[in-house]
């Protein structure tokens, strides 16, 4: 089960993906379905705190000779633009 901790520190992990490199990525073990609905939750939530929007998917990977595991992504898909200080 996850908890109010596990959210914190999730959403921590996206913020510095987000803002660092404009995506986060993690590999799920297979079959869990809630920390992909975490993942999915908590890009939003972050996503709508720095003003931006992300889309976010959770494809199966071909690691590990395809045991079932998932690939999930944050990406960032639109910002306001930054006006550039002079």
């Amino acid at each position: 089960m996850l908890d109010n901790v596990d959210d914190d520190l999730t959403a921590l992990a996206i913020r510095a993906g987000l803002e660092e490199y404009g995506q986060y990525h993690e590999t799920i073990a297979p079959g869990d379905t809630e920390r992909v609905d975490q993942l999915r939750r908590v890009s939003r939530a972050v996503a709508d705190g720095l003003g931006i929007e992300v889309g976010f998917a959770a494809v199966p990977t071909q690691q590990r000779g395809g045991d079932g595991s998932l690939r999930a992504c944050a990406i960032l898909v639109d910002s306001p633009a930054v006006p550039e200080h002079v």
